[in-house]
């Protein structure tokens, strides 16, 4: 017998970045990538992104994806 598995949503999954358990950790080189396409996009320099954590990048591009209308997937 197969098991059906519902699909998940984003919300279903999502958490706060804040709560997330690799708060302390540094910016990943993804993140420090991307924020820099979103600020490049936003008119903004991008100066001492490399001190970021890991949650204070993930916030700030979910600013910038707003100002700069690039959503992700939600």
């Amino acid at each position: 017998m197969e098991t059906q598995h519902s699909p998940m949503t984003r919300e279903a999954v999502y958490r706060e970045p804040r709560h997330w358990g690799t708060s302390d950790e540094r910016i990943t080189a993804a993140q420090l990538s991307y924020l820099k396409t979103l600020m490049l996009d936003a008119g903004e320099q991008s100066t001492d992104l490399e001190d970021m954590t890991h949650v204070e990048a993930a916030l700030r591009i979910e600013e910038l994806q707003r100002r700069t209308g690039r959503r992700s997937c939600k």
